[in-house]
């Protein structure tokens, strides 16, 4: 079958490797809207952004307003008995259920993905901490 559409395929396809307009879109998806999470301020202001343009593109486009399971961050710690006694504020994932878990603590540092293969073992059945500072015991 033939593609009726392939010149205009064809001019898309060169307007989205020449043109700044992607790179723009997502410079303001991220450094107007910020987080986006489902539901938040920034959520909907970043639908609409995206509504407009691609109103501006020739595409009959909208948006609709729908109700999803949300998610509301509580308060979070994370207590080391041992070798040394501490607690850590800690930032749980989405959708994660409050609870108390004792198992061996893995730190994976900034948590590099290539650190999650090398460590596979050790981590099976644990708990991993990755954080954006000096790994835990590090002055």
């Amino acid at each position: 079958m033939v593609n009726p559409y392939v010149e205009l395929d064809k001019k898309m396809l060169g307007e989205i490797y020449s043109s700044n307009e992607p790179m723009d879109n997502l410079e303001v998806l991220c450094d107007v809207h910020g987080s986006r999470a489902p539901g938040t301020p920034g959520d909907l202001a970043s639908v609409k952004y995206m509504v407009e343009k691609y109103e501006e593109y020739g595409v009959d486009a909208r948006y609709d307003s729908f109700t999803i399971p949300g998610f509301k961050r509580g308060h979070a710690t994370l207590e080391v008995t041992y070798p040394i006694k501490k607690e850590f504020e800690v930032i749980s994932l989405p959708h994660s259920i409050a609870g108390e878990v004792e198992a061996t603590l893995i730190d994976l540092g900034a948590g590099h993905v290539d650190h999650y293969e090398q460590r596979k073992d050790e981590i099976d059945g644990n708990i991993v901490m990755v954080s954006g500072s000096k790994p835990l015991g590090m002055a």
